[in-house]
């Protein structure tokens, strides 16, 4: 497959070790677009494991429904995710009900590879999307050191965001370095969070958090009021994690698409305060 080098690693984890068709898997990626390594579940408890995780672009989790059970699996998910902001993809013969793989999903994988998925299905899925994480990011950088400057196309890109303005809630916060002003919107319309001009996708549960959030701007935003407002129900103390989860998932989002300013904030104990500064 030809293309640009993409600088990084490729993790491939197994939690049974290194079988044969882990071997095989591992050997199909072009390693001369990418540098494939093997590692097992052990791997994410080493020391300086951050650092060891700063060249790794993605991580494919690889499950044995003999050796694994579905929380181990979660379990496993969310020890990455908690380490690192690199796609997670889920390469399994299980047959996961869709319970369970919206349950993945939410606690931060990216996608999954089924058993009738060919070798160059995965290599191609995985590369496409590393080189445009990786195009993305290089043109942020160029954007960042040009001058701005007024073209008719740009205002005219402006016009069309503002008609959106009945679904767009205006905030602003407050670096703590560069003391930037940092624009932060919400679009209904595409379920959107803007950064000044870095457009952050979310999903549904995510953009409903986003929402509670800046409507509670500064104020502490307790467990319960974020459970029921995005899954609604009872809450009790065993729902924590699952709040835990979606505002990781949120954090993680915004850190992978450049978003460098903290703005969420935990309260021990209580939940979670989303600092702004308004103008």
């Amino acid at each position: 497959m030809n293309g640009m080098k993409i600088k990084g690693q490729l993790l491939v984890v197994n939690q049974g070790g290194l079988d044969d068709n882990s071997e095989k898997f591992v050997k199909t990626f072009d390693s001369s677009l990418l540098d494939v390594k093997f590692v097992n579940n052990r791997f994410f408890s080493e020391t300086k494991i951050s650092e060891k995780l700063k060249t790794v672009k993605g991580i494919i989790l690889v499950v044995d429904v003999e050796k694994e059970t579905t929380i181990e699996t979660c379990a496993t998910i969310l020890n990455i995710r908690m380490l690192t902001n690199a796609p997670i993809w889920l390469k399994t013969s299980v047959a996961y009900t869709s319970i369970e793989r919206e349950v993945f999903l939410n606690i931060g994988i990216d996608g999954f590879f089924y058993e009738d998925y060919s070798m160059k299905e995965i290599e191609l899925t995985v590369l496409n999307l590393l080189k445009r994480m990786n195009s993305l990011k290089e043109e942020e950088d160029t954007t960042s050191n040009k001058p701005s400057s007024f073209s008719p196309m740009s205002a005219k890109r402006d016009i069309k965001k503002d008609r959106y303005n009945r679904n767009i809630h205006h905030y602003s916060n407050e670096k703590e370095v560069k003391e930037k002003i940092v624009a932060i919107s919400l679009d209904g319309e595409t379920k959107t969070m803007i950064f000044d001009k870095v457009n952050v996708p979310l999903s549904n549960k995510q953009y409903q958090l986003a929402e509670l959030f800046l409507e509670n701007k500064n104020e502490i935003v307790d467990y319960k009021t974020i459970y029921t407002t995005i899954w609604s129900g009872d809450y009790d103390i065993d729902k924590k994690n699952m709040v835990g989860s979606i505002v990781a998932q949120l954090r993680n989002k915004l850190e992978r698409y450049q978003v460098q300013t903290k703005f969420i904030y935990n309260v021990p104990n209580k939940g979670y305060r989303f600092v702004v500064q308004e103008n």
